[in-house]
């Protein structure tokens, strides 16, 4: 058991180690013209930020033939974001990470909220739809409290068997 591990961690330090043997992901490139020596080539991409609402910057390697236009920005208009716009955002770069497009609207994520009626001393309101992004909803109508609806109970006199009280009232629907 011991000589195997000897072995598993001899091979990792000569994967992990040794210059030149650690693989290294296939670089994404771009067709660009240098600014200074006009040829048109491929170049590697160093990375992306957003510009504006409809572009972002593209940093590219040295140009290879006069290898003065490193890390030169080009824009590029933005893209991807397959998702679809919502009331509050517009659709997310994939390269950039930044919000362009349009909103929508009318596309709303609406949320269901039951009925309440009113009692004595608090609201109700109506069925209704609400935006759980933003504040936009559907007919919403409260409801008035309905205050309490008093009876009038009379006093009664006490006797040798049984107790009385003085007069009082209560609600009909609360008690």
């Amino acid at each position: 058991m011991k000589k195997w591990l000897i072995r598993c961690l001899t091979v990792l330090a000569m994967v992990c180690l040794i210059p030149g043997i650690v693989l290294k992901a296939a670089a994404e490139t771009t067709t660009v013209r240098c600014k200074n020596c006009g040829s048109t080539e491929t170049r590697e991409i160093l990375g992306y930020r957003k510009y504006d609402s409809n572009s972002h910057r593209v940093y590219v390697t040295e140009c290879q033939n006069c290898h003065n236009d490193g890390n030169v920005s080009y824009l590029k208009v933005h893209t991807g974001g397959t998702e679809t716009p919502t009331c509050t955002k517009g659709k997310t770069c994939e390269k950039c990470g930044a919000e362009y497009g349009e909103k929508d609207p009318n596309n709303h994520d609406l949320v269901h909220h039951d009925a309440k009626a009113p009692s004595c001393t608090e609201i109700g309101w109506n069925a209704y739809e609400a935006c759980s992004r933003c504040n936009y909803t559907t007919t919403y109508q409260e409801l008035p409290a309905l205050n309490h609806a008093l009876e009038q109970h009379a006093a009664k006199a006490p006797t040798c068997t049984e107790i009385g009280w003085d007069a009082y009232e209560t609600c009909s629907r609360c008690d």
